[in-house]
């Protein structure tokens, strides 16, 4: 599953979100209609594909602290943070 990124320079998980793009379903007046980060001074977004194995809302809770976001050519990957 795709999902949006925010990280700093060393790859740290700030924030996950869906992926950027149109938001799907019912809306009332005023609503947004897209959803994509804006990340800080410092930061960067990116879409990363998560694996199957991290699918729960449980594990995405966690996942800031077993993985991190390698950036190589401006392709980000999630990789299992170094012990």
């Amino acid at each position: 599953m795709k999902r949006s990124v925010v990280i700093d320079d060393q790859g740290t998980i700030l924030a996950i979100g869906p992926a950027s793009g149109r938001i799907e379903g019912q809306r009332h007046a005023g609503a947004p209609t897209h959803h994509a980060f804006l990340p800080r001074a410092g930061q960067h977004a990116h879409e990363v594909e998560f694996s199957d194995e991290i699918a729960t809302v449980e594990d995405l809770l966690h996942v800031h602290t077993t993985h991190r976001v390698r950036v190589v050519e401006g392709r980000a990957e999630l990789e299992p943070r170094p012990r």
